[in-house]
């Protein structure tokens, strides 16, 4: 035992075992994708155990989340919907889900500055009706790539980034084609070949500040925004050259296409709460902007949007609501708060579903009816 005075008084504390139960004080989905072509919505997650972050990426097959979408309720818990679930030792920011040569394949980009490429070996046609178990991969904490196999994941992890990685982007006009962009200010080319990923070059200095999203314009041009509010196009054939379409006077968080199969309009979402339209093709200037986001009386950050259809946008923003604004006729057309009033993270839209992600490890949604 131990021996304590108290005022005076000699106590003998007996030592005693305690055991904790590890509960994460944070659990977010931070990006969500949808991935038409294999069926299945990809989830990027992070959970905070007080210093530590550790994270998952949650596969959900679009057939059990319109299933599970068919109730009456307003969320649903969504770990227990996971047809895969692979978890990582740090956060996870985003991720791509993809097939090659009939192998499906997930790229991740984590918070300790590391891409993650995990290939699954099981035949998704003979599995989609059964939930596959959790692999847990125990990933090293080197500079240098590393691979490992653990039961049917094969692993493959590379250092590029020596920060967060913000974004992983995958590019429609090539399959083997993929960009990354971090808080190190760098976006990095990546390719894929012969079941694994190849670091190609990288924009250094592409921001003055972190990196927060990168999207394919074209086979080989990426659109960026950052910290320093700048919204550029490069070339990756050109790494040195990159063009300045718009500068704003705060953080720009998100790019969005507002129409997949074009590469000329955007959006932009922006730490004053606003989101902005503009074209490519006339830099420096702003076709429309969309009503700040206010919360109490103050603007707060459009955190991110998705588009519904080519005519609606779906925008996300830290006042714990969702809405829809019509583009066309430039007004908001509908607006639905937060189950729990918690902040709204991500959001992704896909058949007649609005999905929206807060901090309380439930997927939220909404049903879309046609008029």
């Amino acid at each position: 035992g131990i021996n304590a005075e108290y005022m005076g008084y000699t106590m003998l504390m007996e030592p005693r075992v305690v055991s904790f139960k590890k509960i994460p004080t944070h659990k977010i989905i931070m990006q969500m994708n949808y991935v038409p072509e294999a069926g299945v919505l990809v989830a990027s997650e992070a959970s905070m155990y007080g210093f530590d972050w550790t994270g998952q990426v949650r596969v959900f097959q679009e057939s059990k989340l319109i299933e599970a979408c068919s109730s009456s309720a307003e969320s649903i818990e969504y770990p227990t919907l996971s047809w895969i679930t692979i978890e990582y030792e740090s956060g996870v920011c985003s991720a791509e889900y993809f097939t090659f040569s009939e192998t499906n394949y997930l790229i991740a980009g984590c918070m300790d500055g590391a891409m993650h490429l995990s290939k699954l070996k099981w035949d998704r046609k003979a599995r989609e009706d059964h939930r596959l178990p959790v692999f847990k991969i125990e990933v090293p904490g080197a500079d240098s790539s590393q691979t490992q196999s653990i039961d049917n994941i094969y692993q493959e992890t590379l250092y590029e980034h020596s920060d967060i990685v913000t974004k992983v982007s995958k590019n429609p006009w090539n399959p083997k084609s993929f960009c990354s962009a971090g808080w190190d200010q760098s976006i990095q080319n990546w390719t894929f070949g012969e079941a694994a990923l190849e670091y190609v070059s990288s924009i250094k200095r592409a921001h003055s500040g972190c990196v927060y999203d990168a999207q394919w314009m074209g086979e080989n041009m990426i659109l960026s925004c950052g910290q320093d509010g700048a919204i550029k196009l490069s070339d990756i054939k050109k790494k040195d050259e990159m063009n300045t379409l718009y500068q704003g006077n705060c953080s720009c968080r998100t790019i969005c296409k507002i129409n997949p199969k074009e590469s000329l309009i955007f959006a932009a979402t922006w730490d004053a709460g606003m989101v902005s339209i503009h074209d490519i093709r006339i830099p420096n200037k702003t076709m429309a902007v969309v009503e700040p986001i206010s919360y109490k009386g103050e603007k707060v950050r459009a955190h991110s949007l998705d588009m519904l259809g080519t005519s609606n946008m779906i925008i996300i923003g830290y006042d714990h609501f969702v809405r829809i604004w019509d583009l066309k006729n430039n007004c908001e057309i509908w607006k639905n708060s937060a189950p729990e009033k918690d902040s709204i993270i991500s959001v992704k839209s896909f058949n007649d579903l609005i999905l929206y992600s807060s901090m309380d490890e439930t997927l939220s949604f909404n049903k879309i009816t046609h008029q």
